[in-house]
C-alpha cells in the first residue's frame, strides 16, 4: 500500500521559524526516517538505504509548508510513463547510478532513492535503492566561482564509485547555484566534456539542469514573492537562483554543441509552466 502514495517527508519546520533563510527543522515519522540525522543520512556522499529513508542534505526538498503537489510535469518531445520502481530496478539491472552535483542534485538523488525504497518498504533488500549514489561537488571541477566549492571533482567521484573507466554505471551531473556567471558555466561545461571524452568515453552521461529553489503554492516561473525574507540571502554571488533560468536557456544549444559524444544526454528539470 505504501507504493501507491509518495514517501513521507522526514522534515518539518520548527514553529515560529518560517521567515529565517535556513529554517530550523526536526525529524518526524521516526518509524520510516529514524530517530536522528546521523543514523539516516550523510551529507557529502551516501546511497539508498535498507533500513530508513534517506534524509539527505538540502533538508527542504520535501518540506514545503502547505504545498499541495497538484502539478504534473510533462515532456515536450516524448511521452513519459508513470514512475514504477520495480520497472526501474529491472531496467537498471546490476548497474549503479551516480549523481554528482550540489545540494539540488542531492535532493533529486534522495527523491529517487526514497521513491524506490518506499515501493519496496516491506522487502527493502529487493529494491535497487542502494545502487543509487550521491556525491557532493558544488562546481564539478574543483574550483571556486563564488562562495562554496564543497566536495570532490566529478571525475574523482566516478573513479571512486564506478571504477576505472566508469564501466557498468550511469552518471548524472549538474551544477548551477554556485557558478554565478555564464562564462564560468561555459568553462565548466567545456572542461567536463573534455574529461569525459578522454577518460570515460563509454560512460553514459546525463546532464541534469537545476530545479529552481523555494516553495510556492503555484508553479515557479520566478522567485516567489511570498517568500521574500527567505530569498534575501539566496541571490547574487552566493546562490545564483536569479540567473539559473537564463543560464540554462542560454546554454541549451551550447551544451549540445560541446557535449556531442554519443554517450552524452541532456536531461532538463525545468519547473516552468
Amino acid at each position: 500500500f505504501l507504493a501507491a502514495s509518495p514517501p513521507v517527508c522526514c522534515w518539518e519546520p520548527v514553529e515560529g521559524s518560517t521567515e529565517e533563510p535556513l529554517k530550523p527543522v526536526r525529524l518526524r515519522h521516526a518509524e520510516y526516517c529514524g530517530e536522528n540525522v546521523t543514523e539516516s543520512g550523510e551529507t557529502n556522499s551516501y546511497r539508498g538505504r535498507e533500513d530508513y529513508l534517506v534524509q539527505g542534505p538540502g533538508f527542504f526538498y520535501c518540506g514545503c509548508d502547505e504545498f499541495e503537489d497538484s502539478l504534473v510535469w510533462q515532456a515536450s518531445m516524448c511521452t513519459l510513463r508513470d514512475f514504477d520502481a520495480e520497472h526501474f530496478c529491472r531496467i537498471l539491472g546490476n548497474r549503479t547510478v551516480l549523481f554528482v552535483g550540489d545540494s539540488t542534485m542531492a535532493q533529486a538523488a534522495t527523491t529517487l532513492m526514497n521513491l524506490i525504497h518506499w515501493a519496496y518498504w516491506g522487502d527493502a533488500r529487493a529494491g535497487c535503492q542502494q545502487q543509487i549514489i550521491f556525491t557532493l561537488s558544488d562546481t564539478l571541477v574543483g574550483r571556486s566561482f563564488g562562495i562554496n566549492n564543497r566536495g570532490i571533482e566529478w571525475k574523482h567521484a566516478v573513479r571512486k564509485y564506478l571504477g576505472k573507466g566508469g564501466g557498468g554505471g550511469l552518471l548524472v551531473l549538474g551544477a548551477a547555484a554556485h557558478i554565478p556567471f555564464t562564462v564560468d558555466f561555459e568553462a565548466v561545461i567545456a572542461q567536463v566534456s573534455r574529461e569525459h571524452q578522454l577518460e570515460f568515453p563509454d560512460l553514459p552521461l546525463f546532464w541534469k539542469t537545476s530545479q529552481p529553489g523555494g516553495c510556492s503554492l503555484r508553479a515557479l516561473t520566478h522567485l516567489p514573492s511570498e517568500q521574500i525574507n527567505f530569498w534575501q540571502d539566496y541571490a547574487g554571488i552566493q546562490y545564483n537562483w536569479v540567473c539559473v533560468a537564463h543560464i540554462h536557456t542560454h546554454l541549451h544549444t551550447h551544451i549540445h554543441t560541446r557535449m556531442t559524444h554519443p554517450h552524452t544526454h541532456t536531461y532538463h528539470i525545468y519547473i516552468y509552466i
